[in-house]
């Protein structure tokens, strides 16, 4: 599902089923939105990676976070993590939740 973020759209994967609220993307998605969240001053908090397995999504135990105060910085942890996740993990398919410091307003522009 595509929703609209500072202006620019971004495919969302729903998992609202699953009572799952955050913000999902698949990785290039999820980099793409969080440079435009950091562009607008808002710091990258962490997120979960979540498996698919075939057309099930499983919310996996790995998950990042940035205490980071400064936009640009949380996002160099965001993206230091990922990096080596795919690294290590990336035979299997999985995708990203992103939790922003303005995680409650996006979400309900989301629902």
């Amino acid at each position: 599902m595509i929703r609209r973020f500072w202006d620019q759209e971004f495919e969302v994967i729903n998992l609202n089923d699953m009572g799952y609220d955050d913000i999902v993307f698949e990785l290039d998605v999820a980099i793409e939105f969080m440079r435009c969240a950091v562009k607008h001053n808002v710091r990258i908090l962490g997120g979960d990676i979540i498996f698919k397995q075939g057309e099930e999504y499983v919310i996996g135990p790995d998950s990042w976070y940035s205490n980071n105060i400064d936009p640009a910085e949380s996002l160099t942890d965001a993206l230091r993590y990922l990096q080596m996740y795919k690294k290590s993990n990336g035979t299997r398919e999985w995708v990203v939740s992103v939790v922003t410091d303005n995680i409650l307003d996006l979400v309900n522009k989301c629902k």
